[in-house]
């Protein structure tokens, strides 16, 4: 019913908008019609951008500026964007030490009254301004399912209570390692950077090994290609390997 709705349809539809600038206004249209395209499993642009690229909403200059904001001091440095949700985005950033941390923030626009001000427009889009006593039994259902929903994406927003999350987490997990939290306050949340790689760089990563498998394969059996010396591309893949 929301993604149907004309001012969320237009939006979609609008041929003259990119695809950052059409999750940029139906962040601010309805933050809820977000939500459930990243969830509708479609096979768009739109909707694998939410999943894999989704867009930040601040400059490096601006989220420094916010950073500081939020915490009251300059404790905090901006080095580069790590990654961003529908939600919120992630920076690495240094502390007085010159230690790496994480620093998540609320993305610009988004908070709880938001959350609340788009579910109340998501139900008066139900009610059409029915008063409640004059509503069907499938419309209450459908209103205690959208209250329900945005009950889970107002946990999504207070980073304080992902802090106390991640402690609590900390203390019952055996095998895997939590994120260790350093201080939240509103709006933003500073742990400890995590050891690892990114996705992307796992993908490439077997990307190129599964790749230089195939080859010496090819090479044990004196197969050749018109298009390439195994041996040589071998030789580049394993020097690309190396620079992963």
């Amino acid at each position: 019913m929301l993604l149907d709705s004309p001012a969320i349809k237009n939006i979609i539809n609008d041929g003259t908008l990119s695809v950052e600038e059409k999750i940029q206004k139906l962040t601010e249209t309805n933050f809820f019609s977000v939500k459930f395209l990243q969830t509708s499993g479609a096979k768009n642009d739109l909707v694998k951008t939410l999943l894999e690229n989704c867009p930040s909403s601040r400059t490096l200059e601006e989220a420094q500026t916010a950073i500081n904001q939020m915490m009251g001091s300059a404790k905090y440095k901006v080095e580069k964007l790590l990654g961003t949700g529908t939600v919120a985005e992630t920076y690495l950033a240094k502390d007085a030490s010159g230690k790496e941390v994480c620093v998540k923030i609320l993305k610009k626009g988004i908070d709880a009254q938001k959350i609340e001000q788009d579910k109340k427009a998501f139900i008066n889009l139900i009610t059409q301004g029915k008063p409640s006593n004059e509503l069907s039994k499938e419309q209450d259902y459908l209103i205690r399912c959208i209250e329900d929903y945005a009950k889970g994406i107002s946990k999504e927003v207070d980073l304080e209570n992902e802090m106390k999350a991640a402690q609590a987490l900390a203390k019952v997990t055996k095998k895997a390692n939590v994120v260790v939290p350093i201080e939240a306050k509103p709006g933003i949340y500073v742990m400890e950077k995590a050891k690892g790689i990114s996705v992307e760089t796992m993908r490439d990563y077997y990307t190129t090994k599964n790749a230089i498998n195939a080859l010496k394969k090819m090479a044990e059996k004196g197969e050749k290609s018109e298009w390439f010396n195994p041996q040589e591309e071998i030789a580049r893949l394993e020097q690309k390997l190396e620079h992963i």
